[in-house]
């Protein structure tokens, strides 16, 4: 350790012994090429040397280089700034000092910005064969407040939706993106941070109700500088099977230039925010209850949050670090709250001018605890809104004794090497390390009348570490057999290895209210453990050619080993094939058409079989009646089973015109096969009422994503730029291998013929009737029917980013979808117990009885047009039919409002730049309103997965964020 430490301090201290020896100055100014503002905090690099400077406040910059390089050598002076197109400048190093301004012009739509096509293959944006979407989330960030990474994403992504399963602070969330997949897997991306891969799970071993918490929400939203997006197997078939839905590459800050040769070189940014959780939309009067949930959700959840960070370097170290310490409490503040501290320190070293090394780290702790709601007799929702009277079931004392903690502990470390050993090859080597441990611990207490009155408790650890190991070399080829014709040829491998350990108990009978120690229960419930080790690993080969800046075309493909896949098909390959043409390089279009491109691309990817499918017998533990344990026969695998395969064909049309409008358009098609799919074994064979995994299902899907982006003003006191996003999805499941009908959720089906994850079930079509004309009972269709689909098959957002008054900044996002539906089992529970009161309206109507109070309506006359039309209404609220409580929820959502001004330059005439260098502060709103069909909150999903989206079973309501923030810099 202690030699570390010295070599860390060496690192440091080494630009200041650099420049001993004597230096040579380099210096300038960096300004708008349109408006001649400063451009504060552009980015100034002489190459190859890697020496550069940030600019200050008014746009200058200034550093020094050694005196021995300056020797009227050639150099190359890079300066670039973020949305403006970068600039290079060649300088011959003599005399004392080169002085060289800067006018940059703006990259109004990232047309320049460099993205990621592969693992280890970048382009900028103007020239990409696929579709790639990012998000500026350290931009984001300094304009709302974001309690983790799903906030982030939701709505800023073509082609991606988010749902947030409940409003409880910490809950799980999923993404369905492109139409959701195939049929295998949970139908989420595969996420990377920093290059190494990360579990993205909900967890919910002990239930609390029915939602879950995500595995990902210890990551600190302020840490991150960029998110990409690759959507689907055309794009992300480099990164093999899983990526079939597509790949989520999260970049974190790393260090930044000194200032300038006159202040220091690193810079100290605070930030405080305060704000409160509460309900943004009160639940109804048509609920009996209605005034009793909303005296529970009323109550205001306070958010605290201390954010700290350190940027800096010189030309051979760069650094960031930063501690974030955050509380925030729900809707229902005592029983849901969440505590969580992150520390982050990334470094890039630059001993040599051919070699790099970066370092990233972060440690994560969080604690969370949520209330018990959902799917639960003992919920707050379940009872002060869904039986009569409120608190019939459980009382409040018995509801607010419930505690159910989780706590998580993640370390994500990673290091990446490049090396550039003669010119024109690339060699790039990192390896990282997920690695989490999660405990829940729920306990019913001593006294209060659960399951039994005297206590239960559950505890379950996990313990999770995943490695990712990368290798690949990258060389370019200049004028291959042709002028023009180019090739940035990559080779790698990649490897992911998983070990996943798990142990569980749960206990009953305590003797008293004081002591819950697990050994002093009386009975044992259950016990349990498990343990998981999964090998994955990758070759891929990538060509990238390009020829005249006009053609640009890709083949590739990956072979892909994993240890899941049974042992008669150990292997598969994945290829790729993407084509790109520049038609703006023709000359034919308009002047006013600034870029064009058309670009084509085919991709596959797959989804592994669970851990077990591949094992020829498969046996569980069991306990018998003697106390004696041993192993029993469960079921048998597939040696010859496949990962699902899917591809997908995307085809797209990128135009930019007038400098100021910006299009984005992409078709694609997927067509999943080899889906898994579980059969039951055939009499004959004798193997019982056992199931077997077959490559038997398929699935597909096609649909449409567009951008449209508009930087109508850009002017030095006023700027606008609008967004809007638009999306069309529509699947359909072409085979289940013999079966026509899956259960999947709970009114959710796969069904042939019909979308992924479909409602279906029998629906009423009115009442029936006696010989007297009073009502007898509900008329059912004779078959189930399709109810319509919990994913809008159009979507979308329009965002607007106005500037004004030079520091004001108003920014704010909106979301809607169409053709959605929610099945309400809230409502249909408040029915069951006559808590809804157009059903006790209607009763009344019909002259039937209550258990709650009727309201003072007169019985109407059997046989009359009225007593029939009332009857009908009476019918479609038959709870015992659940179709009749799936209803339209379109909706639109002003998601995000935020307010801030920058007191920056107001700030710089009364306190030198030397001492505090920024200042901002701001308002922002998460959740402002919603319009929609739905009577309570359209966007639930009470099991926190794809396949029980759109169900509303007494879930907690996404509640309205309000914050106020404040951020230093120093």
């Amino acid at each position: 350790m202690k030699k570390l430490l010295i070599l860390f301090l060496f690192l440091i201290i080494l630009p200041s012994l650099i420049s001993a020896e004597g230096t040579f100055k380099v210096k300038g100014k960096v300004t708008d090429s349109k408006t001649k503002e400063p451009l504060f905090g552009a980015s100034v690099v002489l190459k190859p040397s890697n020496i550069g400077a940030a600019t200050d406040l008014d746009g200058n910059y200034s550093f020094d280089v050694p005196i021995s390089l300056a020797k009227g050598q050639k150099a190359e002076l890079v300066v670039s700034y973020v949305s403006y197109k970068k600039k290079t400048v060649s300088v011959t190093l003599q005399g004392t000092e080169i002085i060289q301004n800067f006018a940059l012009e703006e990259d109004v739509f990232q047309n320049e910005e460099v993205v990621v096509t592969g693992i280890a293959s970048k382009t900028s944006k103007g020239v990409a064969e696929i579709s790639v979407s990012r998000i500026p989330a350290a931009e984001l960030s300094e304009k709302q407040m974001y309690q983790g990474l799903s906030q982030l994403l939701s709505g800023k992504v073509s082609g991606v939706n988010v749902s947030i399963s409940t409003g409880t602070v910490g809950s799980a969330w999923n993404f369905f993106v492109r139409g959701g997949g195939g049929i295998n897997g949970n139908g989420q991306p595969l996420i990377y941070i920093d290059g190494v891969r990360v579990e993205n799970l909900n967890l919910n071993r002990f239930t609390a109700g029915g939602s879950a918490v995500n595995t990902l929400s210890l990551l600190n939203p302020s840490d991150i500088e960029n998110i990409e997006i690759l959507k689907g197997p055309a794009a992300a078939s480099t990164y093999g099977t899983d990526a079939s839905n597509g790949v989520v590459l999260i970049t974190t800050k790393g260090g930044k230039y000194r200032l300038n040769d006159t202040q220091k070189n690193y810079s100290i940014g605070y930030q405080f925010d305060y704000g409160t959780n509460s309900l943004a939309k009160k639940y109804p009067s048509e609920f009996i209850n209605a005034d009793t949930i909303n005296g529970v959700l009323n109550t205001s959840g306070i958010i605290r949050e201390h954010s700290l960070n350190i940027t800096g370097g010189s030309g051979i170290v760069r650094y960031y670090a930063s501690y974030q310490n955050r509380f925030e409490s729900g809707l229902i503040p005592d029983q849901n709250y969440l505590k969580r501290n992150s520390v982050t320190a990334n470094f890039a070293v630059y001993p040599a001018e051919t070699f790099t090394v970066k370092f990233n780290s972060s440690y994560s702790w969080q604690n969370l605890r949520r209330p018990r709601n959902d799917d639960s007799q003992f919920g707050w929702i379940f009872n002060a809104l869904e039986v009569y009277p409120a608190y019939a079931n459980a009382n409040k004392a018995t509801i607010s004794a419930f505690n159910d903690s989780h706590t998580f502990n993640q370390f994500l470390g990673s290091g990446a090497l490049t090396w550039n050993p003669v010119a024109s090859l690339d060699i790039n080597a990192s390896a990282g390390i997920n690695y989490n441990t999660y405990v829940q611990d729920r306990i019913e207490p001593y006294g209060y009348a659960f399951s039994t009155t005297t206590g239960t408790r559950a505890v379950y650890n996990r313990d999770s570490r995943q490695m990712t190991y990368d290798l690949n070399a990258k060389y370019s080829f200049r004028d291959l057999f042709v002028d023009n014709l180019n090739l940035n040829a990559v080779a790698g491998t990649q490897i992911i290895t998983t070990r996943i350990a798990s142990n569980s108990i749960s206990v009953q009978g305590f003797s008293n209210a004081d002591m819950y120690n697990l050994g002093s229960a009386s009975i044992l419930s259950s016990k349990d453990d498990s343990f998981l080790e999964r090998r994955e690993a990758g070759i891929y080969l990538d060509l990238p050619f390009s020829y005249d800046n006009t053609y640009f075309w890709t083949l590739g493909i990956r072979r892909d080993y994993s240890s899941a896949v049974g042992i008669e098909s150990p292997s598969i390959n994945y290829p790729h094939a993407s084509l790109a043409v520049r038609l703006d390089k023709f000359g034919f279009l308009p002047s006013d058409i600034n870029m064009a491109k058309v670009r084509a691309t085919y991709g596959e990817s797959g989804q592994l079989p669970n851990n077990d499918d591949g094992l020829p017998l498969n046996y569980h533990t069991f306990v018998g009646g003697t106390g004696i344990g041993g192993a029993a026969f469960e079921g048998v695998g597939n040696p010859a089973i496949e990962p699902e395969r899917i591809k997908e064909y995307e085809l797209g049309l990128d135009v930019q015109m007038f400098d100021m409008i910006s299009l984005e358009f992409t078709y694609y098609k997927q067509n999943a096969e080899k889906s898994i799919i579980r059969s039951s074994f055939a009499p004959s064979t004798g193997l019982g009422d056992y199931t077997f995994p077959y490559n038997l299902g398929s699935v597909s899907n096609h649909g449409f994503e567009t951008l449209l982006q508009i930087d109508a003003i850009k002017e030095t006191d006023y700027a606008l730029s609008l967004s809007l996003i638009w999306n069309y999805q529509k699947n359909i499941v072409n085979d289940l291998g013999g079966a026509s009908l899956i259960q999947a959720g709970r009114e959710t089906v796969l069904k042939v013929g019909l979308p992924k994850y479909e409602f279906y079930d029998y629906k009423v079509l009115g009442a029936t009737f006696d010989a007297n004309g009073k009502y007898k009972g509900s008329k059912v269709s004779d078959t189930q029917l399709d109810l319509g689909s919990p994913f809008p098959d159009h979507s979308g957002s329009i965002t607007i980013n106005f500037r004004f008054l030079k520091n004001f900044t108003l920014y704010g996002l909106a979301e809607w979808g169409l053709n959605n539906k929610v099945f309400s089992y809230t409502t249909r529970r408040a029915v069951t117990a006559d808590g809804y009161i157009p059903y006790l309206e209607l009763k009344a109507k019909l002259g039937l009885t209550a258990k709650a109070p009727l309201p003072n309506i007169a019985p109407l006359t059997p046989g009359t047009p009225e007593y029939i039309d009332a009857a009908n209404q009476f019918a479609r609220m038959d709870p015992n039919y659940y179709g009749n409580f799936i209803t339209d929820a379109d909706y639109f959502y002003l998601r995000e409002l935020s307010l801030s001004y920058d007191f920056t330059q107001l700030m710089s005439e009364f306190i030198p730049n030397s001492y505090v260098t920024g200042l901002q502060a701001g308002v922002s709103v998460r959740n402002v309103f919603k319009l929609t069909k739905y009577l309570l909150d359209p966007e639930l999903n009470y099991r926190s997965d794809l396949q029980n989206t759109g169900t509303d079973f007494g879930t907690l309501p996404q509640p309205r964020t309000i914050n106020f923030w404040v951020r230093f810099t120093f």
